[in-house]
This record gives structure tokens, C-alpha cells and sequence, in this order.
């Protein structure tokens, strides 16, 4: 197995969190696992808000297995990566979570 099919395998894996992720941020109004359960409603989200993420979600998890030979792509997939995840820590540190709970997966 090469460099370039190992690539490929984290590509398939990262796109698969993040059509799950969509899947899940798309049901939010339905659910509230993220505006109820997890921000306690602390945080004022339009409705919109995390049905409009899941479609970038499920846009982002495409894109990264369609153009996983674009350098240039691939990072920008990484940015929206990195930048959804800052903001998930700034949230659970302003609702008051240790910080702790901002690295560890599942930590509530």
C-alpha cells in the first residue's frame, strides 16, 4: 500500500465523520442534541443555524473525495475542519464546561 491509497483511506474515513456529522446536524431541529443537550440552550442559535452546517457538512464530505488531488482543496477542507472545531471548544468553554471537555470526545 502506497502513500497516495493511504491518503485516500483517511480521505474515505474523514468524509464518512463528516456525513454522519451532517446527518446529525441536519436532524437538529428535530433532535436538539446539539442546541439542547449540548450548549443547554445557552448559546441563541437561529433554527437554521445547524441544518445549514450539516449541508456544508455533507458538501465538505464530497469534496474531499472528489478532489483528494487537489492540495489547494484538501487544506480548505482542513480549514473548515479546524475552524468548526475552535468553535466548539469556544462554546463549551462560554457555557461553562471544563476545559478539559473541549479535547476529550464525549467528555460531558
Amino acid at each position: 500500500m502506497g502513500a497516495e491509497d493511504f491518503d485516500f483511506a483517511l480521505h474515505v474515513c474523514e468524509s464518512i465523520a463528516f456525513t454522519l456529522h451532517g446527518a446529525l446536524r441536519l436532524s437538529e431541529p428535530c433532535t436538539g442534541i446539539f442546541g439542547k443537550f449540548i450548549a443547554k440552550d445557552s448559546v441563541p442559535y437561529p433554527n437554521i443555524f445547524f441544518p445549514i452546517v450539516g449541508l456544508i457538512s455533507l458538501v465538505v464530505s464530497v469534496v474531499n473525495i472528489v478532489c483528494s488531488g487537489s492540495d489547494t482543496i484538501i487544506l480548505a477542507v482542513q480549514a473548515y475542519v479546524v475552524a468548526w472545531h475552535s468553535a466548539a471548544a469556544f462554546t463549551h468553554i462560554r457555557i461553562g464546561d471544563p476545559i478539559f471537555v473541549t479535547g476529550v470526545p464525549g467528555a460531558r
